[in-house]
């Protein structure tokens, strides 16, 4: 498990995005074959962006969104307005 948790942090160092990542379970219970599969084709794009250069066999299509540097947005309070933060006027009949 140890090996496949070092895998996984290869990826994220090479650009690889969460969403896209299998977890440690998927692949040493095989419970999750597609996800794991899908991680080795964003995996190829990932590779084929951060390493022009290589001149190997490619795999999966280009990333084009810079996942490496990917911050999470601000967030503000959460209100049981769903979001509104000024005073919604009321509409005359």
């Amino acid at each position: 498990m140890e090996n496949i948790g070092n895998f996984l942090g290869a990826c994220r160092e090479l650009g690889v995005g969460e969403s896209n990542l299998f977890s440690t379970v998927d692949l040493y219970e095989g419970k999750n074959m597609v996800q794991v599969v899908l991680t080795l084709y964003s995996l190829g794009g990932a590779v084929q962006v951060s390493e022009p250069n290589f001149a190997g066999p490619k795999l999966g299509i280009p990333m084009k969104a810079n996942t490496r540097h990917d911050v999470k947005r601000p967030s503000g309070v959460v209100t049981q307005m769903g979001g509104y933060s000024s005073e919604i006027g009321r509409a005359s009949c």
